[in-house]
Formats: C-alpha cells, structure tokens, sequence
C-alpha cells in the first residue's frame, strides 16, 4: 500500500511540473517578467528612445514602467495595439498624477507629457487593457523640452489635469495667472474653499479664446457642473447653489487655443441674495440641483402639493425624489404666477431616463402613464428656462394601477397585454376569428399579433372602435418584417396581403394608437380585430394577367413588361393594380421610325 501511495504522488508530480512546463514565461519589455502593476512596482526602462513590447490579457490588464526623464527633457510614448484589440497609454508624473492619456480605438495612440515640467524627475508609463488581448509594441521618445515652462498661480508647474490632481489655492480674494493649450495642456483644475455663508464668483481674462474654450465651476464631487460660460467675458458664479463651508474646483478648459489667461476670484455673502432663504417643499432650504442629490419627497396621500423657487440666474434646477409604491403610478404638475417666466417640469424613472416632459404650458403636467415605474424611485425637475424670482406650486399624485385598464387587459383573450413589437407578437389561431383588445396613446401604444396564413390562401384584418374620440391605425407585414399594407384613416382600418404572396407563412400584425408629438394622439379605449383568410384563387392581385403576360406587370423601369404586338392605331391591354399592395404597373413599347405615341387608361385617376 505505501508502494502504492508513493507511485501516486511521483504521477502528480510529474504531472504539475508538466503543467508548470507549459506555461508561457513573461518578458515584457526584455524584461524576463511581467511588467508592475502599479507605479511603485513599475518596471524600468533605460533613458533613452527604443521600442519595446509586451502582453496583455484578461488576467494582466496593466502593465507599468518608469522612466528617468533628464534635466530640460520631456518624454512621448507611442502604442500599436495589436489586432481586434483596445489598449490605451498613461503617463504619471513624479507622484502618480495623471499628466496625459488616450483612450481612442485607434489601433496607434500617443501620450505624453504634455507641456509639465518633469525634466530630472521620474515619469511613469501605463499600457491599460480596453479590451482584447495580444501583444503590444511601446515605443518612447525623449526629446528637448520645448514647451512652455508653467507657473500656473505661482505653484512652479502646471495645475492638475483632473480633479484629483487639481491646484489647491488659498481660500481668499484673488487674481492667478496661468497657461493652457489645446496641444500640451488642455486642461486646468484648482480647487478652493468656500468660506461658509459665502459664494463664489470668478472670471477669466483669455485674450487668445476663440469660442472653444471653457471656464466651469464644479461642484466638490466633480460630477456635475454649477456653472459654466464658453464666452468672454468668461464669468461663472456659484449662484443660489449652497456652497459654503464646502470646496469647489474651477476648471480652464482649451479646446483649440493656446496662451496665457487671468482669473480672478472673489467671495460674497449669500445673506439677502436671491434663493439665500429658501423653503423649497418646507424643507427650510434649497430642493437639489441634480439627480443625485435630489430633494426625497415622503407622500402622506395620493395628492401632495409643494412650494418651490428657481431663478435663471441663481437657482435655475429643482429635483425632487418619490418612492413609488408597487402597482403604482405617478404625475404632477407645476403652475406658477409670473406670467413672463417660462418654467419646464420633466419626470426621469429610477435610470434616470427621461419618462415624460413638459415646457409649453402654465401649468406644465407629466405622468409615468403605465410605466413600469411601481417598487421604484422616480424624480421630478422644475427648471427656470427663464424668469427671475419664480415661486411655483408642484402638485404630486400618485394613483393605484391595480383597477386601470391598462393593468386588466386581455387582448385576444390572452389573458393580458400581447406583446409590444413583432419579436413579443401574440400568435392567434389558424382561423377566421374576432378578436378583442386594448390600446392606449399614452400607455401602450402598440399591440402586435403573429398569424401563419395557411397554405393557398391570402389574408384580410379589419380593425374597428366604437369611440369616435379614438384613431387607431392598422399595419400588416410579411415573415421578413417588411411592410405590406397599412391603413390609418378610416374606422374600420383594413389591410389585405394583395399581390404579395403570403401562403403558408407568417404574417404579423400591428394595431396602434396614433402618435402625436404635439397635441393629442390616438387616445384610449377597445377595439375588435377581424381576421380573415381568402383563397388565393379569389384575390385578383395573386390573379393578374398583366397585357397577357399570365402574371403582374413590373414594378419599375427596370423590370418593364414589354407590349407586343403594338401596331398604328389603337391596342389594348388590360392590367390589375391596387393602392396596397401593387401601386404600380410598368411596360415598356417599341416606336417605329418617324412614328408617336400617345397612352389612355381606362379607368382614369378617381374612378374605378
């Protein structure tokens, strides 16, 4: 038995080490390994221009080198991806701040330093893994440093190139001078503390702007805009938005200039400035100004109303949040009394998805409709599109689906809503039937149905309402999805497969209530679908003998049926068409020499 165990292990040694054997060894770089992971397990390279390679793959997603840049120097690295793969190239200074990148699906990508001084330092690569995988080449140049030496607000160096890296300035009145370009530096980041119960207002001098470049107060998460201006004189403020006692970052965007720029930064007290006393739904402050940091409405009711203020200029966003209940829906609507202000109402869904909006009426109304919006978080946005000093009332409801129609429906007996589009039809039987079913413009627009057409006939739907108020259409297509009839202006609508031969497929059928980007649709309410199945041999269109060509004439010039036997005089010919499914009739005839022509039809245009 040891024997036994013995000869046990020896087979899976050897065959670990076989395993081990086979394994591809890395040599990134010429380095014998793989290439760091981070900036302070960064593989060295030697100062100088060469090119190298390396690998990425799903589990080595990054590879990192360092560089000693000398005195004077700056530094550029050029990447070819290979094949079918995205990889990308970074550049960090000394620190590990982000100076440069791209991350274009262009197979060559460069990155460099871009303008900051990082002469006699060490600058780090990054080659990141987009997707794909393969090998990479890296190549990197050193050169003179030719651009300009930085000393934005006095700091030695270039302001950071992002938030996270951005230029911490003093938290006082000031005036800073900096330097940007749209070729080395195309962004400049500082952050500042607001002191509380202030705002802040800054403006920039660019004397090289030329409508591209960009002056931006963020926020201190840095994901959403205060304010921002994309002309001189370049001015933003921190408005009605509460940023006291909390930091903000100013950014300088260049998008094709370069040159030198001034701001000038300036604090001011917010007591007695518009929006500075804010109530906005009896909160005792300012609703928020973003999705993120929307107001959480608690309804005690199905119908709440709450007060608000916006100004275009000081507080133009209010969002608000509800928690709706499952089997619930929502709506609301805003009215204010200043007639020369024009407010805007919008209802997003818990993906913040716009579901509905309003910006031409007094008072503005949305609704979630039938959404699927219940057992979810839905928010609301008052906007000051313009108008100063606006108070509104925003009135919210909230409504049980559980007895809507929307809710109840058995469309063809389905025992529910058939589906919205031709991949979700509702196939029904393999017969002439009557079907019933529901339809609304605002909550379900769309009802569509599968029906096989037995082999040798053709197919007829009807569709009727008994609410005049209503305008539903009718659409039928064949097995390839393409249309073949439609009927959108009459009650009963009709559609007929026609010419088009449908035996022994699967046709599919759309009943939809009239959409409308202005004004009302189609509305709401009950139809009755007829489906019935013709012999072919009884439909005139599967039937044609075109000029007696024992089929239909072509359809374009290109497929013309030609007239024979014409002579001097009259000939006649017969021919079938029809507005749904064979429009058009083409031939095509010989003129003799010295000879004319002229064409009657009969019936003619209005007649049948």
């Amino acid at each position: 038995m040891d024997r036994g165990r013995n000869a046990s292990r020896l087979i899976v040694a050897i065959l670990i080490l076989s395993s081990l054997s086979m394994s591809t060894v890395a040599n990134d770089a010429g380095s014998g390994s793989d290439a760091g992971s981070s900036t302070s397990t960064a593989t060295p390279l030697p100062t100088s221009n060469a090119t190298y390679y390396g690998n990425l793959s799903s589990t080595d997603t990054e590879d990192f080198f360092s560089i000693s840049v000398p005195n004077g120097s700056a530094m550029t690295v050029g990447l070819t991806s290979p094949s079918s793969a995205d990889f990308d190239p970074y550049v960090y200074d000394s620190s590990g701040t982000l100076i440069d990148y791209s991350y274009t699906t262009q197979s060559y990508e460069e990155a460099s330093t871009n303008g900051t001084s990082v002469g006699g330092t060490t600058v780090y690569i990054e080659i990141r893994l987009y997707s794909g995988s393969g090998q990479y080449t890296m190549q990197v140049w050193i050169f003179p440093d030719q651009s300009p030496q930085q000393n934005d607000a006095n700091s030695g160096g270039d302001a950071g190139l992002s938030a996270s890296s951005s230029l911490a300035l003093n938290s006082s009145n000031q005036t800073l001078n900096g330097w940007i370009s749209d070729s080395f530096d195309t962004y400049d980041w500082y952050n500042i503390t607001v002191p509380t119960g202030n705002g802040v207002f800054v403006t920039m001098s660019f004397p090289n702007a030329t409508g591209s470049s960009q002056l931006s107060l963020i926020e201190s998460t840095a994901t959403y805009y205060i304010n921002y201006d994309y002309t001189a004189p370049f001015e933003v403020t921190s408005n009605g938005t509460n940023v006291g006692g909390g930091h903000v970052y100013i950014r300088v965007y260049s998008g094709s200039d370069e040159g030198n720029y001034s701001l000038n930064i300036s604090f001011f007290s917010i007591s007695g400035q518009p929006g500075s006393n804010q109530d906005d739904a009896r909160s005792g402050s300012d609703a928020g100004n973003t999705l993120s940091n929307a107001l959480q409405i608690n309804m005690t009711g199905n119908t709440t109303t709450i007060p608000g203020w916006v100004d275009e200029t000081w507080d133009d966003y209010d969002f608000y949040s509800i928690a709706v209940p499952s089997n619930w829906t929502t709506w609301a609507s805003m009215s204010w009394n200043n007639s020369s202000a024009d407010l805007d109402l919008v209802l997003y869904d818990s993906n913040q998805s716009t579901l509905d909006s309003s910006w031409s009426s007094n008072p503005e109304s949305v609704s979630g409709n039938s959404s699927a919006i219940g057992g979810t978080t839905v928010y609301y946005r008052v906007s000051a599109w313009s108008g100063t000093d606006v108070s509104y009332n925003l009135t919210i409801g909230m409504g049980n689906l559980s007895d809507s129609p929307a809710y109840n429906q058995n469309d063809a007996n389905s025992g529910g809503d058939v589906g919205n589009d031709i991949a979700s039809s509702f196939a029904l039987p393999i017969d002439n039937g009557s079907y019933g079913g529901w339809i609304s413009d605002s909550m379900d627009s769309n009802d569509f149905f599968s029906v096989q057409v037995p082999s040798g006939y053709a197919i007829q739907a009807n569709l009727s309402w008994n609410n005049s108020a209503n305008d539903f259409d009718l659409y039928l297509y064949d097995q390839g999805q393409s249309q073949i009839d439609s009927s959108f202006n009459d009650n009963p609508e009709s559609v007929q497969s026609g010419a088009t031969n449908v035996s022994g497929t699967t046709v599919y059928i759309q009943v939809e209530s009239y959409q409308s980007w202005w004004g009302s649709g189609g509305g709401e309410g009950n139809y009755t679908l007829d489906i019935l199945f013709l012999n072919q041999s009884s439909v005139p269109a599967l039937n044609q003998n075109d000029a007696y060509s024992g089929g239909d004439a072509g359809n374009n010039s290109s497929s013309a049926t030609p007239l024979y036997n014409a002579s001097t005089g009259y000939s006649m010919w017969p021919g079938y068409v029809d507005s749904g499914s064979d429009t058009y009739d083409y031939y095509q005839v010989y003129i003799p020499a010295d000879h004319g022509i002229s064409a009657e039809l009969s019936p003619g245009y209005g007649n049948s």
